[in-house]
């Protein structure tokens, strides 16, 4: 998981508490200490302190969201980045539209298979090959 989408869930939960507070006092009609402020300087409009809570929650909410978008937007073009890099292969698709599998029980090797002598890469008995076994 990015450090992206990690935050993205972190400000996800406090926004949901933001919320959960928000409510209280808005439904409860508590304004703690007095507190009421003017919304722009506009003096005829006062926020009591739950609306302007709800009001944080949902700014925190667009940030979590902004920040999963763009995550996921970084992983789609990492994720054709590098199947762009990929070499393409010529692989028959299979019963469900993905590749078919290469061997499967009951299934022989081709003959070009069966017979490719090992590399220093692969294991295998030293001196020996397939074309001398």
């Amino acid at each position: 998981m990015s450090s992206l989408r990690r935050g993205a869930l972190v400000f996800g939960v406090l926004a949901l508490l933001l919320f959960a507070d928000g409510i209280y006092l808005v439904a409860a009609h508590k304004n703690p200490n007095g507190d009421t402020g003017v919304l722009f300087g506009n003096s005829s409009y006062y926020l009591n302190a739950g609306t302007v809570v709800v009001l944080s929650g949902v700014l925190v909410l667009a940030a979590s969201v902004f920040m999963w978008l763009l995550d996921v937007h970084r992983q789609d073009k990492e994720r054709a980045r590098r199947s762009a890099r990929a070499p393409l292969t010529r692989e028959q698709p299979g019963p469900s539209g993905g590749p078919a599998p290469r061997a499967s029980a009951g299934v022989r090797p081709t003959s070009e298979q069966a017979e490719d002598p090992p590399t220093h890469g692969q294991a295998g008995r030293p001196g020996r090959t397939a074309s001398n076994a």
